[in-house]
């Protein structure tokens, strides 16, 4: 049976996901300025909460709540890290460019890699080892970041391997 976190822990653990909805936050708010200028107006009602605002929910809320609000937030890494998935995916060289600037940045400033967070890669690479092939370009590029991170810690050096055969044959039916 898994040892039940203390509050402490708790709030360790929702600092950290709040660093990282920060950050994802400040990035956008600063692509937006770069597309419509430094005096545009954002509506905040399209912007992720601040992650202020977990905090202030575990503050408030008793001990029930508090496993709650970590799921959500992990939810949230999940739901955008397929919207950045996605995003690349579409084949705008700028907007791809711009999205590895800020998983590298997000890395660095945080501490953690975003989609192993999210539980993506691992998603996606058990579904690849089943399957025994990828089926399309997302997969791919995802997989390709983890393969190429050397300090990675999602898969297994032999997971690594069977994924890097698994690529390249993959790259030669594409």
């Amino acid at each position: 049976m898994a040892k039940r976190k203390s509050e402490e822990e708790l709030r360790e653990e929702i600092t950290r996901l709040a660093k990282g909805i920060d950050c994802f936050r400040d990035w956008e708010i600063e692509r937006f300025h770069l597309w419509n200028g430094a005096d545009a107006k954002y509506d905040l009602d399209t912007l992720v909460e601040p992650g202020s605002s977990f905090l202030d929910m575990f503050e408030e809320h008793g001990r029930s709540v508090h496993s709650f609000i970590i799921k959500e937030m992990q939810s949230w890494y999940s739901h955008t890290a397929s919207d950045l998935q996605s995003l690349k995916k579409q084949g705008d060289q700028a907007l791809v460019k711009e999205i590895g600037r800020f998983l590298t940045r997000f890395k660095n400033e945080v501490g953690f890699d975003f989609f192993s967070e999210a539980g993506l890669v691992r998603k996606i690479a058990d579904k690849v080892l089943i399957r025994g092939k990828l089926v399309n370009q997302e997969e791919w590029y995802l997989l390709k970041e983890v393969r190429d991170d050397v300090s990675q810690s999602i898969l297994s050096e032999n997971e690594v391997n069977k994924i890097s055969d698994l690529m390249a044959q993959f790259e030669g039916t594409a």
